[in-house]
């Protein structure tokens, strides 16, 4: 395990990290909830509680350049996170309380509140860029839709599956403005509008991927048909993924459970 302290202005910022980077030698118990700033260093905290492995259990980061929280993930990690000079220039500052969260969800979280693009380039390389370099980088377009009643994380579970085999392509959630910003070639840009026209619909309705196994995509649309609603108003569809093999569900709530049995 590893604690990591940051002073920044007046706050502290603490972190707690168990996975491949724990030291063998300490035990849970001498490292807990462990506070070099507190009186008593070196006494664990009795109320603790053990994170969950592989997550970094706690950290608050207020009004703090996203260059001090690369900084921390790096050292827990060892990734290599490379910023483009635009982002360099002038790094945006985010305030996060980090409860419980995976490494890659804190920098994702971090990139996506400062309005900019996470690169993965191999398994411990990340680029941090502005949408602007990202769209030059990798031949992209870039649209943003305002959306009237889906849930931004909801349209982007949604939309993944139709990405998958495009390594350049991304759907970016904005929560704060329920907004979703579409990074993709054009010829995917159209089918993508047509699905958030499709998805974006004034009433409550539940949406799961199911990945098939022993039928296509379009067989499976047949055989689930049926079940759906000849109420046109209620706009129940089942959509095929044909590249993946996959099926997405935008269905009410108990049809959703009816078709899990199935």
């Amino acid at each position: 395990m590893h604690l990591v302290c940051q002073r920044i202005g007046i706050h502290v910022v603490w972190v707690l990290f168990i996975g491949a980077m724990m030291a063998p030698q300490l035990t849970w118990a001498q490292q807990r909830a462990f506070d070099p700033f507190a009186k008593g260093k070196g006494k664990p905290d009795a109320k603790a509680q053990q994170p969950n492995e592989g997550q970094m259990a706690s950290g608050e980061f207020v009004d703090t350049p996203i260059t001090d929280v690369f900084r921390v993930v790096s050292d827990l990690t060892g990734w290599s996170i490379i910023m483009s000079p635009d982002v360099s220039k002038s790094p945006p500052k985010v305030n996060l309380w980090v409860k419980d969260m995976r490494p890659e969800e804190v920098l994702t979280q971090v990139v996506n509140l400062s309005g900019l693009v996470l690169h993965r380039e191999s398994a411990n390389n990340y680029h941090v860029m502005t949408f602007d370099e990202y769209t030059k980088l990798f031949g992209v377009e870039r649209q943003v839709r305002q959306l009237k009643n889906a849930k931004a994380e909801d349209v982007v579970k949604v939309l993944t599956p139709f990405i998958e085999g495009d390594k350049a392509a991304k759907i970016i959630p904005v929560a704060s403005s329920n907004k979703v910003v579409l990074l993709v070639p054009q010829p995917l840009m159209d089918q993508l509008n047509r699905l958030i026209e499709t998805i974006d619909v004034p009433f409550l309705k539940e949406n799961k991927v199911h990945q098939l196994k022993h039928i296509t995509a379009k067989e499976a649309v047949e055989v689930l048909k049926p079940f759906l609603s000849e109420d046109k108003s209620k706009s129940e569809q089942i959509i095929p993924v044909d590249a993946s093999n996959k099926v997405i569900l935008l269905v009410a709530q108990p049809l959703l459970d009816e078709l899990d049995k199935l």
